[in-house]
């Protein structure tokens, strides 16, 4: 078999040596060079049957390189092989015609992908010659005979091929059909045209041949009788119909000879496996030919050699079980005639086996014999019992054969790996544990065309609800939707995503990391493109919870720090004094300031050890009343002299019962010592003491501080008001941190504490001016259980 020749153009040399160096393993034949224009003289001074190219060349770019080679050479494989470019550098590629494109990457695998690109690029252009040069010779056989060959498009019955004796079959030239615009309706005698439509009609609806006779009208106005062979293209969802009309009645048995050469050709084509190709091949060539020895032969490349896979009946009578032939690495080196036309590409024409001695010829009683190739799948043996049997026609139509052979063996092949690859996605697809869901990305946004069974378990959706409704409309939050457009734009312009996103599940909200490939591009009908890709969700809610609560636990160990390095440390500083002092003088005020000290410290450890265990993680949450823990933490509080007021219907909430309970203490303790301590609170006493509130005072008549528990007016959460001095709006912000208070014997974790419970159970919280003027801390984002 012919080996490939690439040319690959890199400005790397040291590159394109490693790279030759790999290639040369695979039996390529590499010819490199570091400039596009020296690659464009060595295109125009040899053959080649591939081109390799960087992208990021010193005087040009890969994309620069592809237009020019294509100007000259249109159909020669492109792969374009680079380190640099992206998924929009993919995308102008496939635009301007190249046949592949793959980046570079570490190792030598990357080689060995090329390598395969390479010859599936060259051996998909070796089938479609081989296609041209099938319909060349049949059209060459056609014009021996007196007819013509026709293709036309359904949707306007125009006229797009016409090969053949038109002339002298119809009285007008191609060139006078084309110019007036005929159809083939215009030929067909009116009395024929409704029998001939409807027959064409049913025939292309059904994918099956038709054999067709009627009248047609010449352009001299005579009329003849014709016979049309014909069939829809391509088999699937034809688009034109194609056959040949020959007069009826001449030359029949060529006419014969040509239909069934047709019939089987459209056989070949519909035939689903290598297997079935083979046994279509053998059958189809003894129908047409008539010789009866025929063997196709398809190459065992694990093994070296030739094995016969289909024969005719006839074949096993006459010779018996055909030979396994030997596949020697050069044709030079063939000893046998199937191996001689495989390895060379060409046909093998043996006219006498007796006197022929290029090689050991087929067993009696076969006395003249002709090889064809496959492609690179095998060989087709024709076999003859006279010397020089084949006559040229013969030839021809097995050549016909033999082309159309090589050409489903191909795509059999290729159709089989495409099955192999598309189960192995399928199963991936489905077995992937993260919710995965190929979508289409149209109109700005992902259409949803398949889920996976981890999407409908993750987001509670199946596909058959899913599919043809845009995933962003599911699943997408709506303040997360204007980020979501965003992405959608780059991913249609070809680039891939990864990133964190939160989503909508059955369980709520949850983050993930969201990774978008996009794999294919397509033209839709108004000439925008649509990209097809998969989108693949990673739970990491757990993760980035516990992320969260590192940075928690990293704030307090921080806030910890601070309160040992500085708030306990003053206090001690203060009891050395005094203690140094008191030695010195015997003085016991000392003594009393340093036993003031160590109560100051124990406090502050107290508040610190209170602090770590709040912020732990939530115990089990269950729904709690807010009006009866708040009336359950008012009877542990010393509120002598305080009321507690719930003012509407504070709701029920999903919460940890304790926690929730230590939150409404700090709260109301902290509004009762501060009411308590403030100077108002004790002009509002002395007020009722005298007998003389009025319009002035803070709070009701009897000068009692009241602290408030109520729901918020939204009913998203609840609100603790005092009517205390309140916090001055500069304050606001400083008030949670640890350690932050305004009374001297205060330890400042009061406040620190409700804010850990708050992030605990993933609410939040904010401090504003009661309406009697004390402090109001509100809390939102709370879960209802009523």
């Amino acid at each position: 078999m012919r080996q490939i020749r690439v040319l690959h153009v890199d400005d790397d040399a040291t590159f394109l040596d490693l790279a030759t160096s790999f290639l040369d393993r695979h039996g390529l034949s590499v010819t490199t060079t570091e400039s596009a224009e020296a690659g464009l003289r060595l295109l125009a001074e040899r053959s080649f049957d591939c081109v390799v190219s960087d992208y990021q060349m010193a005087e040009t770019n890969g994309l620069e390189f592809l237009e020019r080679v294509r100007e000259r050479w249109p159909d020669l494989p492109f792969v374009l092989f680079t380190g640099e470019g992206s998924e929009a550098v993919a995308s102008d590629a496939i635009a301007a015609g190249v046949t592949d494109y793959l980046r570079k990457e570490r190792g030598p695998s990357q080689f060995e992908v090329l390598a395969n690109r390479v010859e599936r690029a060259v051996s998909e252009r070796r089938t479609e010659h081989r296609l041209d040069a099938t319909e060349r010779m049949l059209r060459a056989l056609v014009e021996d005979l007196p007819g013509l060959v026709y293709r036309t498009r359904i949707e306007d019955d125009s006229i797009v091929r016409l090969d053949g004796g038109v002339e002298e079959l119809t009285g007008y030239t191609p060139a006078e059909i084309q110019e007036r615009g005929l159809t083939w309706r215009d030929v067909i005698h009116e009395e024929d045209l409704p029998r001939v439509t409807e027959a064409v009609q049913e025939a292309v609806l059904a994918g099956r041949p038709f054999e067709l006779n009627y009248r047609i009208r010449a352009a001299t106005g005579e009329v003849k009788r014709v016979s049309n062979y014909g069939r829809g293209v391509p088999l699937a969802d034809p688009t034109a119909v194609e056959g040949f009309l020959v007069p009826d009645g001449e030359t029949v048995a060529e006419q014969t000879r040509v239909r069934t050469l047709h019939d089987s050709t459209l056989e070949l084509a519909t035939a689903q496996t290598v297997e079935g190709v083979a046994r279509e091949t053998a059958r189809a060539t003894h129908e047409v030919l008539g010789f009866p020895i025929t063997a196709v032969r398809l190459h065992d490349s694990g093994h070296g050699v030739l094995r016969s896979v289909a024969t005719t009946n006839e074949t096993r009578e006459y010779i018996g079980e055909r030979s396994v032939y030997d596949v020697p690495d050069e044709p030079a080196a063939a000893d046998n005639f199937p191996a001689l036309a495989f390895l060379s590409n060409e046909p093998v024409y043996v006219a006498d086996t007796q006197t022929d001695g290029r090689a050991s010829g087929p067993s009696e009683p076969v006395r003249s014999a002709i090889y064809f190739p496959l492609g690179r799948h095998g060989t087709l043996s024709i076999g003859a019992l006279n010397p020089d049997a084949f006559t040229e026609t013969d030839r021809q139509l097995a050549a016909i054969l033999a082309g159309s052979a090589g050409a489903a063996l191909d795509r059999s092949v290729r159709e089989t790996d495409l099955q192999t690859e598309r189960d192995r996605l399928a199963a991936l697809f489905e077995n992937i544990p993260d919710p995965t869901v190929r979508v289409r990305y149209t109109g700005g946004e992902p259409i949803v065309e398949a889920v996976n069974p981890a999407f409908e378990e993750t987001f509670g959706h199946d596909e058959a609800e899913l599919e043809g409704h845009s995933l962003d409309d599911v699943i997408v939050p709506p303040d997360r939707r204007e980020a979501a457009s965003e992405y959608n734009e780059r991913i249609r312009g070809g680039e891939g995503f990864h990133g964190e996103v939160r989503r909508l599940t059955v369980d709520g909200l949850r983050d993930f990391i969201l990774h978008v490939v996009p794999y294919r591009r397509e033209r839709v009908v108004d000439g925008a493109n649509a990209v097809v890709g998969y989108a693949i969700y990673t739970d990491i809610t757990d993760q980035k919870e516990h992320e969260r609560e590192l940075e928690r636990q990293n704030e307090r160990l921080d806030e910890f720090a601070s309160v040992v390095s500085h708030d306990l440390r003053n206090p001690l500083n203060v009891a050395e004094g005094r203690l140094e002092l008191a030695r010195e003088t015997g003085d016991p005020e000392h003594f009393d300031a340093v036993e003031r000290s160590h109560g100051r410290m124990r406090r502050l450890i107290e508040g610190l050890l209170e602090l770590a265990r709040q912020g732990r993680q939530l115990g089990e949450t269950a729904p709690v009343s807010l009006a009866d823990a708040a009336e359950v933490a008012w009877g542990t509080v010393d509120g002598d002299g305080a009321d507690l007021g719930i003012e509407g219907s504070p709701p029920t909430v999903l919460a940890d019962r304790d926690r929730l309970s230590q939150l409404f203490e700090n709260l109301f303790s902290n509004a009762v010592e501060h009411s308590s301590a403030s100077p108002d609170s004790q002009a509002r006493q002395d007020a009722v003491e005298h007998g003389s509130t009025g319009p002035g005072s803070r709070t009701p008549g009897d000068g009692t501080p009241t602290v408030t528990v109520g729901p918020l007016p939204d009913g998203d959460g609840f609100f603790v008001a005092d009517d205390g001095p309140g916090i001055p709006p500069e304050e606001r912000d400083h008030v949670f941190e640890s350690g932050y208070t305004t009374d001297e014997d205060g330890t400042g974790f009061g406040l620190a504490i409700v804010r850990s419970i708050v992030e605990a159970h993933g609410w939040s919280v904010s401090l504003t001016e009661s309406e009697a003027g004390g402090a109001r801390f509100e809390f939102a984002g709370v879960e209802r259980a009523d």
